[in-house]
């Protein structure tokens, strides 16, 4: 709560130390009902702690990343991508993602996907991962033609060809961006007709 109260103030040094002390402590599982009720959040006895020490790795990662502090920051999100999986686990990966550039290091998860798509190289699926971990390590052209491959790859999957039209969109190559983007609009359009079609039994009659 302190700590909070100093990242809220502009404080960034006095915040570090609290949430290191948060980071470093044992805490209970009542400590951490009433951290989550103060914050609105429901977090369950059999996930709380490492939830709730997501949440610290998270604030101090981003407070360390702000005083420059990029070998620390890594440590944080690294123990982040080990710990969860979802949505958690993407925010971490886009920051080291960011914490490797600014060190000028080579991406690991680029590269472990790379290894990965070369093995097995039909894949759309692994594909389109590949496509959006380069994003976030800002290779917007090698990231199109993943995605491009993924599309073809992967048929009628209209959530791949999306993410082809947003990788097209980052890329500055807006007229085919467009141009995904409504392929994906008609096809899609196209898929709820026939879903009503075959609901009305072959009715061709619409609302």
């Amino acid at each position: 709560w302190v700590g909070n109260l100093c990242k809220k103030s502009g404080m960034i040094d006095e915040a570090i130390k609290f949430y290191e002390t948060a980071r470093d402590t044992e805490v209970t599982n009542q400590e951490v009902r009433r951290e989550s009720m103060m914050y609105s959040l429901y977090i369950s006895d059999r996930h709380s702690k490492g939830r709730f020490r997501t949440r610290i790795l998270e604030i101090l990662g981003n407070l360390y990343m702000k005083k420059n502090r990029l070998t620390d920051a890594e440590a944080c999100f690294k123990e982040i991508v080990d710990l969860q999986s979802g949505r958690s686990k993407e925010k971490a990966q886009v920051n080291l993602a960011k914490i490797w550039k600014r060190m000028g290091k080579e991406n690991v998860f680029v590269e472990e996907l790379k290894s990965k798509v070369a093995n097995d190289p039909c894949d759309a699926e692994l594909r389109s991962k590949y496509g959006q971990t380069l994003l976030r390590a800002g290779k917007l052209d090698e990231a199109v033609e993943q995605f491009k491959r993924a599309v073809e790859l992967s048929g009628e999957d209209l959530s791949v060809r999306l993410k082809f039209a947003e990788a097209l969109a980052k890329n500055k190559q807006n007229a085919k961006a467009i141009a995904e983007y409504e392929k994906v609009f008609h096809a899609g359009l196209k898929r709820g007709k026939d879903q009503f079609r075959r609901g009305k039994g072959g009715d061709e009659t619409e609302p």
